[in-house]
C-alpha cells in the first residue's frame, strides 16, 4: 500500500515546478538497499541464520541467476520511476 500512497501524495500534493530527470533514479535506491540484504541473507541460507529463498529468484538453488533477477528488478523499478516522472511532468505541464 506505500508504493500506492506515495504515487497518490505525489501527484496530488507535491507542488514542484520540475523533477529533474536526474531523481528517477531515487526510486530504484530502495529496491537496491533491500536486494542487497535479501541476496546476503539467501546467501547465509536459514542453517546460518539467513533466509530462505521465499521469491524464488534462484529458481530452484540456482545462485548465479539471483544477478539476472536483480538486473530485472532493477530495470523495472527504473521504467516505472520514469514513467512516474513523465507523467508528472506532464500533468503538470512541465516538459
Amino acid at each position: 500500500i506505500t508504493p500506492v500512497l506515495s504515487v497518490i501524495v505525489t501527484f496530488c500534493l507535491e507542488r514542484t515546478d520540475v523533477f529533474e530527470k536526474k531523481k528517477v533514479w531515487l526510486g530504484v535506491i530502495p529496491v537496491f538497499i533491500y536486494a542487497m540484504l535479501y541476496l546476503v541473507m539467501v546467501i547465509l541460507g536459514p542453517e546460518r541464520g539467513g533466509w530462505r529463498d521465499f521469491y524464488h529468484f534462484s529458481f530452484g538453488g540456482r545462485m548465479y541467476l539471483i544477478p539476472v533477477s536483480g538486473f530485472v528488478m532493477f530495470l523495472a523499478t527504473y521504467i516505472i520511476s520514469k514513467l512516474g516522472w513523465r507523467i508528472y511532468n506532464k500533468a503538470h505541464k512541465i516538459g
